[in-house]
């Protein structure tokens, strides 16, 4: 009897045990919070504060572009040849300066000539006119055995060649006085003129010279005329050249008149005799 007492006793004490220990779990899993699993570090700065802005990323820089090659020159093309040297321009155009100097020299040469009397053949107190070789004192004057002392022209002009020319920088220089009727008469070759071979009243107002090449397209292209009126015209005419100089008439306006002479109107700005233009030069 005591023995199953005992036994309960044993029984009922285990089960007690048992129900504490059964009540302390449930406190405990009552009483206990439960923990909170560890959020990521990255939801806890989202949460925490603000992420700073992510640092600006530069963008690559293009690599420079290389320049392109230089592309090679071009062959420069050869000019074409001008139509006349320079430095033979050049000279042609001095030549032909001084020939228009040279004209106006004569022109007033001949104009104290003409004023001193140095030549009177029909002596009535009007000078007359004079050629290259009396102006320049390479000749006596008409009508004497005298020379001009001291001489109105360049003594360049004192030996004219044997077509009566005078050849100076590249040009040739004829001159022309009045004979009967006005027909030009030219120099002798040895300059001056034969006493009476120009007639004297008209050699008193009236004389022409002209200046031309010597080579044209060389020594020059144009061809000038001057006269007594003291007006210097020109022409540009490539049969005047060397020997072949202009006519007497070539600068005179044509005038059935007066054709053949020297007496008539230069031809200023229209055609002369010699169907060539002429302009006055300035």
């Amino acid at each position: 009897m005591s023995r199953k007492r005992m036994s309960r006793s044993w029984v009922i004490v285990l089960l007690l045990l048992a129900v504490v220990v059964s009540v302390s779990s449930m406190a405990v899993v009552v009483t206990s919070p439960a923990t909170p699993e560890p959020e990521p570090e990255t939801a806890k700065a989202e949460t925490s504060q603000p992420a700073p802005d992510p640092a600006p990323v530069e963008a690559p820089k293009p690599e420079p572009t290389p320049p392109p090659a230089p592309k090679p020159a071009p062959e420069p093309k050869p000019e074409p040849p001008e139509p006349v040297d320079r430095l033979l321009k050049a000279r042609m155009q001095a030549n032909e300066t001084a020939a228009v100097a040279t004209s106006r020299n004569v022109c007033s040469a001949q104009a104290v000539f003409q004023a001193s009397a140095m030549v009177d053949e029909d002596s009535d107190g009007s000078g007359e006119f004079g050629t290259f070789g009396e102006m320049s004192g390479g000749a006596t004057l008409r009508g004497s055995n005298r020379r001009i002392i001291p001489p109105v022209l360049s003594r360049a002009f004192k030996a004219p060649d044997q077509f009566g020319r005078v050849e100076r920088a590249g040009y040739y220089y004829a001159i022309y006085l009045p004979g009967s009727g006005g027909r030009p008469e030219g120099e002798q070759p040895t300059g001056g003129f034969v006493a009476n071979i120009a007639d004297a009243d008209l050699a008193e107002t009236t004389w022409c010279m002209y200046a031309w090449p010597k080579e044209y397209g060389k020594t020059g292209t144009r061809t000038f005329m001057v006269n007594q009126t003291g007006d210097v015209v020109s022409t540009d005419c490539h049969r005047y050249t060397g020997s072949n100089g202009p006519a007497p008439d070539a600068a005179f306006r044509p005038d059935a008149r007066t054709s053949g002479t020297i007496v008539g109107n230069q031809a200023i700005g229209t055609a002369g005799n010699d169907g060539q233009p002429w302009k006055q030069v300035n």
